[in-house]
Order: structure tokens, then sequence, then C-alpha cells
């Protein structure tokens, strides 16, 4: 009993560690975007860490706050965007859900207007899009960009090809296209090759 009562007790000392390294990690991105408000990897690398933790509303927060005082980089408006769609799946109150959503893509649109040469700009806007349940009408839009981006992937990471070509697989079988799913994993497997 106390061997488990001991044990409990470490367990819970190394949650709380990991929650507080989290916290630190996400403080030190948050000053390292601060100190580089140019710098679209640190906002990438600061919005990709909200999303791992699960902290989407300080994300929101602190991106919002961040837009106030700097211009968008090629990351910060379309993760700003992001994270308000993935915030906007929970909640009590369905219309403050809706404006949510709603500005989410709002942002994500204006960063695809504001940087229509950046293909990681694309990319979030249409990974987060093929997220959406059918009843939105996102799909076709959510299609066309990630067709789009393969069509240009020479300028992405293999590892951002790979997300692309998933999301654009999955939304071709909701959508029922699966021969065409069916011919983009082939593509994959003869590009492996």
């Amino acid at each position: 009993m106390i061997r488990t009562a001991a044990t409990g007790l470490m367990l819970m000392a190394l949650g709380a560690l990991a929650v507080q390294a989290g916290t630190t990690s996400l403080d030190e991105r948050e000053k390292a975007v601060l100190s580089q408000p140019d710098s679209a990897d640190r906002a990438y690398e600061l919005a990709e860490a909200y999303r791992e933790t699960g902290e989407l509303k300080r994300g929101v927060a602190f991106f919002t706050e961040f837009h106030k005082t700097h211009k968008p980089n090629t990351m910060s408006l379309v993760w700003q965007g992001s994270l308000k769609s993935a915030a906007s799946a929970t909640g009590d109150d369905m219309e403050q859900r809706l404006d949510l959503l709603q500005s989410g893509v709002s942002d994500m649109d204006r960063a695809v207007r504001l940087f229509p040469e950046e293909p990681r700009v694309l990319l979030v806007r249409a990974v987060t899009m093929s997220h959406f349940p059918a009843f939105l009408g996102m799909q076709a839009k959510a299609i066309k960009d990630l067709e789009s981006i393969l069509a240009a992937s020479g300028r992405l990471s293999p590892g951002a090809v790979a997300a692309a070509r998933d999301a654009l697989a999955r939304l071709y079988r909701e959508t029922g296209r699966a021969a065409d799913a069916d011919g983009l994993a082939a593509g994959k497997a003869g590009a492996n090759r």
C-alpha cells in the first residue's frame, strides 16, 4: 500500500514537471517569436507547440495580441486561423463556436491572399480544412488547395508533401473518389522506390 502511494506521488510529481516543462517551452517559444517577429519558422514552431500541447486558446490569444503590434509573417496569421478553427470544436455556446470557426477561416483566407507564393500557408489552410465536417462545405476548397500544393511539391519538405498526400487521399475517400485516393497512394509508392 505504501509502495503504491509512493508510486502514485512520484507519477503526480512527474506529471507536474511535464506540465511545467511544456509551459516553459511555450513561454520560451513565445519569447522567440516576439524577439524575431518576422521569422516564419519561430511562428510555425510555436503554433505546432500549441497544437501538440492542446493549448489552442492560449495560441489564439497570443497570435491575436501579436498581430496588434506586428505585421503577420507567412506563418503567424494562417496558424492563428488554424488554431481558432481547432478551438471552435469545443465549448457549450454554439454561436460563439461558429463565430470562432468563421474568424479562423477568415484569418487563413487572408493569409493565403497576403502570401500567395508561400506553399506552407496553403498547406496549413488545406490540412486544417480537411478536418472540417462535410456539412461545412469546405472539402472542395481543401481538395483544390491540396492538389495545388502537390503540383508544386518541389518547394516543400518531404514531411509537408506526405501530410498533403495523406489529407488529400482521406478527402478523396470521404467524397467518393476512392480511385483517385488509390491513384495517389500508387503514385506515392512509385515515388518511394
